[in-house]
């Protein structure tokens, strides 16, 4: 739909003219909660109302995806791309080293001003575009939770992806993202310490260009046979998933099996899980991704459970 003003784009979405789109937005947050992570500062996921989600769905599939591309090396919300992907052009059959490297607060810092623009560069006029990038914001930047940011944070680092491959190529680097998640790797050959630290170098200039920065404490160096990206395990030239991911997965189906699946719940104080079923299947399925044959045969043993109605 070729939009040309506020007043259409309010009609079609079925907001008040009376009412501004920055007010219609604020009120349509049901509420929020907060992830734990590893560092000190919690992550904190906001939820639109059915009418706001409804309508950054209808802006991610009619317009974001029909009519804007991420990079190639993106991986992130991507369909037909995922952590899997990403970590499989790390693979490396000579001897190898890895860096990675994460972004601070990466949709936090992502503002207002910087949305509005990408919609500009397509073409759209400003009135709509500042639409657009409201209905696609909260408080000034992109927030977790709005089915459109993470499209939309693709999009503005596709800049700074292109740079990325472009540059370290005639270095035989190879580089790919996953949301804020940074992988290089290469061959470990000689002078291949100087190709790290000029990986490192071009990803503080370019992200200083977006006014984002790297957070220092999660860059890290491998060299060892047995790597780690995107939480997938690279050893000998082949992807596998944490022994410590499937011990726990396994003796979870042990114990449904021994006990049945609610007493193995009330055992295990997991009764608050609402989608067990689902819970358990879809670790399978991350196996599955990884190692075909391995997740077929967990599958397997979640499909002969006695599962509750």
């Amino acid at each position: 739909m070729n939009f040309t003003n506020t007043k259409q784009i309010k009609s079609v979405f079925k907001i008040s003219q009376d009412m501004t789109v920055e007010k219609f937005v604020s009120k349509n947050i049901n509420q929020y909660y907060f992830i734990k992570k590893k560092s000190k500062n919690p992550r904190q996921i906001y939820i639109p109302s059915i009418q706001l989600k409804t309508i950054q769905k209808w802006i991610l599939k009619k317009i974001l995806t029909k009519e804007f591309s991420s990079s190639e090396v993106a991986h992130g919300f991507i369909s037909g791309r995922s952590i899997v992907t990403n970590a499989r052009e790390h693979l490396y059959k000579e001897p190898s080293w890895i860096l990675t490297m994460d972004i601070t607060n990466f949709f936090d810092s992502i503002r207002f001003d910087s949305i509005e623009h990408l919609f500009r560069q397509h073409g759209y006029t400003k009135e709509v575009s500042r639409t657009f990038a409201t209905l696609c914001t909260y408080r000034g930047k992109l927030v977790q939770g709005f089915p459109t940011s993470p499209f939309l944070a693709n999009l503005y680092l596709k800049s700074f992806d292109v740079y990325l491959k472009s540059n370290l190529q005639k270095y035989n680097v190879k580089y790919t993202r996953y949301a804020d998640d940074l992988t290089f790797s290469g061959n470990i050959e000689k002078n291949y310490e100087s190709f790290i630290l000029e990986s490192e170098r071009m990803v503080e200039k370019g992200l200083t260009k977006l006014q984002l920065r790297v957070n220092s404490k999660k860059t890290n160096i491998q060299t060892k046979e047995r790597k780690i990206v995107t939480g997938i395990w690279l050893y000998k030239n082949k992807l596998s998933v944490s022994n410590n991911y499937l011990k726990k997965f396994r003796r979870e189906i042990y114990y449904c099996k021994k006990y049945g699946v609610i007493d193995h719940l009330i055992h295990t104080n997991k009764v608050e899980i609402s989608n067990f079923h689902g819970y358990m299947y879809g670790k399978a399925y991350f196996v599955k991704m990884v190692d075909e044959n391995l997740g077929m045969k967990l599958l397997k043993e979640l499909n002969d459970l006695n599962w509750p109605m």
